[in-house]
């Protein structure tokens, strides 16, 4: 992302295309299997929490995806440029405001120790996680934050000159990065106060899964930020520590897509609940139906009552037996 071409009084960083294929490739498959597993179980896509993980996803799938396709289509002209580093730039933004709104939801959830909560909150994570990055990918287009070089067979980059500040980085890049980092740590931290009185003291290492949280937008974005911050103070930062940021802030859609949901926790989860779905229905409809079956699935029913009943019908007179069973088995839970 930062790779540099350096002329007379300006820096080039070059955005467009990927240095390599290999990071935002395994984090565009990872993304593509999260969002497949969500539009195969239905079941899935219901509740706030679900729609925060398909949020996440797709915003990690937009920016992996805009820098996979360039390493197989180069840009082709300004427009083009402008156009992926929109989309890019607006992801990244999304991406990290949805990591920070999950904080805020583990905050509200421990708070007021109800999961609806969340309905209240979703249009403000809404207006922040989506309206106000396309905003931003908006001011992009108007500006010359990326515009189209030739060189090098056609790169997409960031003109720097070498007398003025990089405004336009602090306002697209840095700025909204560095709240949204903030946020998170704030809100989970904040989180993790209230959450750790409620558990008990065997299970304190649930506290440490609170941690992988925030730290996957720390650890994919704190290293760029310290590279574009050693860049405006005019210090040269080394390749290693270029290449490792570079790398990191590409693999963000793959972490997601293990924590946030789990491409694979989820892909089980929808098998397991298709599967049991059309056993829950019909055994629902059978004794309603009057079939055949209907003796069986009452038979089974007495089975589970009796497991609970015979400690009190043991002491129950006879005669009133069958009133005392039919109240009994009223109040039994399933």
């Amino acid at each position: 992302m930062l790779d540099s071409l350096t002329g007379s009084g300006t820096t080039d960083y070059i955005f467009f295309p990927a240095t390599s294929i290999i990071c935002p490739a395994i984090s565009t498959i990872a993304g593509l299997c999260v969002l497949t597993a969500f539009f195969v179980g239905k079941s899935l896509r219901e509740g706030p929490l679900n729609i925060m993980i398909l949020a996440i996803n797709i915003a990690d799938l937009i920016f992996s995806f805009t820098k996979t396709s360039t390493s197989i289509i180069k840009p082709m002209d300004e427009v083009h440029c402008k156009f992926l580093q929109s989309l890019s730039q607006g992801a990244i933004i999304s991406s990290v405001l949805w990591g920070a709104f999950f904080g805020h939801a583990l905050y509200a959830v421990s708070k007021f120790g109800n999961a609806e909560i969340l309905s209240k909150y979703m249009k403000y994570y809404f207006i922040f996680g989506v309206f106000l990055p396309l905003g931003v990918a908006l001011g992009l287009t108007f500006s010359e934050y990326v515009i189209y070089s030739p060189e090098n067979g056609g790169v997409c980059i960031h003109r720097v000159r070498d007398d003025r500040m990089d405004y336009e980085s602090i306002i697209f890049f840095i700025i909204p990065l560095t709240v949204g980092c903030v946020l998170s740590v704030v809100w989970y931290f904040m989180a993790a106060r209230r959450i750790k009185s409620l558990f008990l003291e065997g299970d304190k290492g649930n506290l440490a899964m609170l941690i992988i949280y925030p730290g996957i937008t720390l650890l994919c974005w704190v290293p760029m930020l310290i590279v574009n911050a050693h860049t405006l103070l005019g210090f040269v930062p080394s390749q290693s520590l270029v290449v490792t940021a570079r790398a990191l802030d590409q693999l963000q859609g793959f972490f997601d897509a293990i924590v946030y949901g789990g491409s694979i926790a989820v892909i089980r989860n929808t098998c397991k609940r298709a599967c049991r779905r059309p056993l829950r229905k019909e055994s629902l409809r059978k004794p309603l139906q009057g079939t055949d079956t209907e003796s069986d699935e009452s038979g089974r029913n007495t089975l589970r009552e009796n497991e609970i009943i015979p400690r009190k019908v043991s002491v129950m007179p006879r005669k009133v037996s069958s009133l005392h069973l039919q109240t009994a088995r009223h109040h039994t839970a399933y």
